[in-house]
């Protein structure tokens, strides 16, 4: 208002002039002064008990409506801003931070908690330490969610600093802190002796505060299956024994599953069969009547089940399960997907509300002051080219924020996959069977050849596309270190710089993944040096040709399509895949040709 006032001023060269020019912008302000008093009419105490509500609401609709909460939440955050009341406000963030997580906007998340717990630090709210503790476990989790390997622990840790403050009246919290910690190495790190560590710690403190049987049955639960995981199979058994010493009215029924599952386990262990699915088919039959089969414990079960199934050769049933195992991870795949997409969503929705009330604010006082100067005029374009402005600003931090999260999503697939190649190496070890134990390695690498995609696509700047130039050589490379053949195999790569969407390049990564394995376990050169040449090039657009040869004195594995181990069949369903044609032929060394 001011510097509209000061632009006409200067314009101006007679009183009647500046007075022309400034009646609308003190009506303006005499608008103005009434739109802000009406505001704030209200008491103070009115905006608090509103505020309070709605964040009575917000907790209601926590555990079915996450995106009604998160909405109640920010409403209660907006007049708890406009109270002068630090305990509200708190609260305020606080709610907003569960909200956002349970919404899977984790940076939000954490933004909305570090701001709870400087307004508990500052004003030394009532229960300061154990709010600030249960704070720092949700950011803990928030970091976890996100993938972030350095600050939940040290989070975790910093809660439970804070808990030992306000010891003994507060013990609860120090039980819960340890149990929190030895359930994040327990399911995330993967570190089994500070699991049990942890955990056993969680146990003497309950033990003490002469805890429910509910509180201490969910941490030895975790116990035995940690010890399991270790191995430390002995020290398991005896926590599993303790186990069975409480009524089965003392626990619930997730208790009294997990109690079968751990059973089952042990009994697979020890090779008995008929005990070990019995235990597992029942906590399964359980898990089908509540949301169980669909959660990571649901899926681990099944596949547990499964395992044992065709160890005992019940291959019909095992089947059967793996079919509702598939059906269930593609329903997980596609709520994940609906999860994120409704957050996207929310977000777009929100920033267009927000920027619709505002337009139709400016619209509102536009039509009360009546104005139709220059300089009402003048202050809207200005306004409204503001507005465009941080409009744009919004749209391109949305692409941003979803070309991240693609790279989010490939980094995620690209952990899970090492961690089915971890979980195979792992289970290949206790396997005798020279055959089961080759096929398992050769499995592993086709896993590695996805993993590195999706690697690629995570690092680069293009999360659609990949050069092929550089993940064809990666790989190869990184299979001639793994079958060690760096001095005895010499190699020519010759792959045109392209760069190929995702969908060509993984079944294109997997056909040069078998026929290079191939070379690298069968092919002999006689007195020469086995040499191993493999082009790629573009012989008309749209055609490629890959080309992977070898001057090998044998055929590196059947010379026909129709032939072969599972590794050319393989190779002839993913060029069919490519909708492409391929040959064999040996003449002085072996060429397989593929054209899609």
């Amino acid at each position: 208002m001011y510097l509209s006032t000061t632009f006409y001023c200067k314009l101006q060269k007679g009183r009647w002039r500046l007075w022309f020019f400034t009646c609308p912008v003190i009506l303006s302000a005499f608008v103005w002064l009434g739109m802000v008093s009406a505001a704030y009419a209200e008491t103070a105490e009115s905006i608090a008990d509103e505020a309070w509500k709605y964040l009575q609401l917000s907790d209601n609709f926590t555990y079915n409506r996450s995106d009604s909460a998160l909405w109640a939440s920010l409403k209660a955050l907006e007049l708890a801003k406009r109270s002068d009341d630090p305990e509200l406000l708190s609260q305020a963030h606080r709610s907003a931070s569960i909200a956002f997580g349970d919404m899977g906007l984790y940076d939000e998340a954490i933004e909305q908690a570090y701001l709870a717990i400087a307004l508990i630090e500052k004003n030394e709210l009532n229960d300061a330490e154990k709010r600030i503790a249960d704070c720092y476990h949700s950011l803990a989790w928030f970091y976890t969610y996100l993938e972030d390997t350095e600050k939940p622990l040290p989070l975790f840790h910093r809660a439970l600093s804070f808990s030992k403050r306000v010891l003994p009246t507060d013990s609860i919290g120090m039980a819960n802190s340890f149990h929190a910690i030895g359930a994040y190495h327990y399911l995330y790190s993967l570190q089994m002796d500070s699991a049990i560590f942890y955990l056993t710690k969680a146990v003497d403190w309950y033990s003490r505060l002469d805890a429910s049987a509910e509180e201490m049955l969910q941490v030895l639960v975790e116990l035995v299956n940690a010890y399991y995981l270790k191995p430390d199979i002995a020290k398991g058994d005896s926590v599993l024994a303790e186990l069975r010493l409480y009524k089965p009215s003392e626990a619930s029924d997730y208790v009294q599953n997990y109690i079968l599952y751990l059973e089952g386990l042990r009994a697979a262990e020890l090779e008995d069969h008929p005990l070990a699915i019995e235990r597992l088919e029942t906590v399964y039959n359980w898990g089908d009547t509540t949301m169980l089969l669909q959660s990571s414990v649901g899926i681990n079960l099944t596949r547990k089940l499964i395992e044992t199934l065709e160890e005992a050769g019940e291959f019909e049933k095992a089947y059967h399960y793996l079919s509702a195992l598939r059906k269930v991870e593609q329903e997980t795949i596609y709520k994940d997907r609906q999860r994120t997409a409704k957050a996207l969503e929310y977000k777009h929705e929100t920033a267009r509300k927000e920027l619709q009330i505002r337009n139709q604010q400016k619209q509102l006082m536009l039509q009360r002051v009546g104005i139709a100067t220059a300089v009402v005029v003048l202050l809207v374009i200005s306004v409204l080219l503001i507005a465009l402005y941080r409009t744009n600003k919004r749209v391109k931090q949305k692409n941003e924020k979803i070309a991240m999260l693609m790279r989010e999503l490939h980094h995620r697939v690209k952990n899970n996959l090492q961690t089915v190649s971890s979980l195979l190496g792992f289970q290949s070890m206790r396997l005798k069977d020279a055959d089961a134990k080759k096929a398992v390695a050769e499995g592993r690498e086709r896993l590695r050849a996805m993993a590195l995609i999706h690697n690629l696509l995570y690092t680069d700047d293009d999360v659609e596309t990949i050069n092929i130039r550089e993940y064809l050589t990666e790989l190869i490379s990184e299979l001639q270190m793994s079958y060690g053949k760096q001095e005895s195999v010499t190699l020519n790569v010759e792959i045109s710089n392209a760069q190929l969407d995702a969908e060509t390049a993984l079944p294109l990564g997997l056909i040069v993944n078998e026929l290079v394995t191939n070379t690298f376990k069968y092919a002999t050169a006689g007195n020469d040096v086995l040499i191993l040449t493999v082009s790629l090039t573009k012989v008309a657009d749209p055609r490629w040709e890959l080309s992977i040869a070898d001057n090998g004195v044998q055929p590196s594995s059947a010379t026909s399509s129709n032939g072969g181990g599972f590794g050319l069949k393989l190779v002839d369903m993913l060029v069919q895949q490519l909708n492409g044609t391929w040959q064999q032929q040996f003449h002085n060394g072996y060429r397989t040709t593929i054209r899609f």
